[in-house]
């Protein structure tokens, strides 16, 4: 059977029934070569059905789009790389002139340079792609729950494992180590002892701080998430540790991982630095903002905190949340305030 050619006519109808938005856009360029507008060359009745105004020859891009600003990054990345894949809402933009209907939906481009031109087919997701795209991001989730879960259970047994065995072991050099500096006469083997001593605590809370320590994720359990910092740097010591929260407080992804980390660096410098028997942590979250306050009954900074690698970097943490922090230095030791705005985008899911 000969091939059947194709003649204009035939190239037309076949673009004019695409059920598919279709249009060929003529980029316009500035002084520096971007591109910033599109005018419309042609379209296909698809393309014209789907506007809520009328399609006309040379019409802007800019003018007319319902995302003209993310259009033409768009635009000008397939300039350059000859063509790329887009997805919107049409309805969560600006304004809703783009597609007829109000009706909530993701619509695929796809645009593509072609002999000097702009080329656009774009059309709402099918309802078998979504069911895909959704099942996809259910087992995307049964997935990271069940990794984490894992994760978990992981770093369980080998804090146990450590605990039982190196760390016990460590913990008995001390004291051995303790116990030798008493029949020492030289000073400056005491010292050195003493060093070795040191050295060894740091060890101690490091292992710690790697296999119980920062953990990912949103926090729930806030008293249980201060606790369990409270342990990697006390071990089975006697410290007092009292939280209050009021109400039930969520803190999400955002936010959770600078608080962790600013009540490690807290908890830190209270027990190692300050000798602190006791903290006291309340957290309180409104409409305007998440606040924690961190108080121990250590021997403090001195008359003037300093201003140290640990104190700038929770500062930092607040700041870059929009937030900020104080340190004061009182008679019963030292109150940490650190608060950070809670209706920025951190505190979004």
């Amino acid at each position: 059977m000969p091939l059947v050619k194709l003649d204009a006519d035939d190239l037309t109808n076949i673009f004019q029934e695409l059920e598919k938005n279709c249009a060929v856009h003529q980029p316009v360029f500035d002084s520096s070569g971007q591109i910033i507008d599109c005018l419309l060359l042609a379209w296909n009745s698809f393309f014209a059905d789907k506007r809520n105004y009328e399609v006309r020859h040379g019409q802007s891009m800019v003018e007319f789009y319902a995302d003209p600003d993310e259009a033409l990054k768009v635009v000008n990345k397939v300039w350059i790389e000859g063509s790329a894949q887009q997805e919107f809402n049409p309805s969560q933009t600006r304004s809703n002139n783009h597609y007829c209907g109000s009706e909530n939906y993701v619509v695929e481009v796809f645009w593509q340079k072609i002999a000097g031109h702009i080329v656009e087919l774009s059309g709402p997701h099918s309802s078998a792609h979504q069911s895909v795209d959704a099942k996809l991001e259910v087992i995307e989730i049964e997935h990271d729950t069940e990794t984490r879960a894992q994760l978990s259970d992981e770093r369980n047994r080998i804090s146990r494992d450590l605990h039982d065995s190196v760390i016990q072991q460590i913990y008995a050099a001390t004291i051995g180590l303790k116990r030798s500096i008493s029949s020492i006469q030289d000073l400056s083997t005491k010292e050195n002892i003493e060093k070795v001593i040191q050295m060894l605590g740091d060890v101690i809370v490091s292992i710690r701080e790697e296999v119980m320590g920062i953990s990912e994720g949103p926090i729930d359990d806030i008293e249980n998430e201060v606790r369990k910092i409270a342990k990697i740097y006390t071990g089975n010591s006697d410290l007092a540790v009292f939280v209050t929260c009021e109400g039930e407080l969520h803190i999400p992804s955002g936010v959770a991982a600078h608080v962790r980390l600013v009540l490690k660096e807290a908890t830190s410098n209270a027990v190692r630095h300050g000798k602190a028997s006791r903290i006291d942590v309340s957290f309180e979250k409104n409409n305007e903002q998440f606040s924690m306050k961190f108080t121990d009954n250590g021997i403090g900074f001195g008359n003037t905190p300093k201003a140290g690698n640990g104190l700038e970097n929770m500062k930092f943490r607040a700041q870059s949340l929009g937030g900020s922090m104080n340190v004061l230095n009182h008679n019963l030791g030292t109150t940490l305030n650190w608060a950070v705005p809670s209706n920025n985008m951190n505190w979004r899911e």
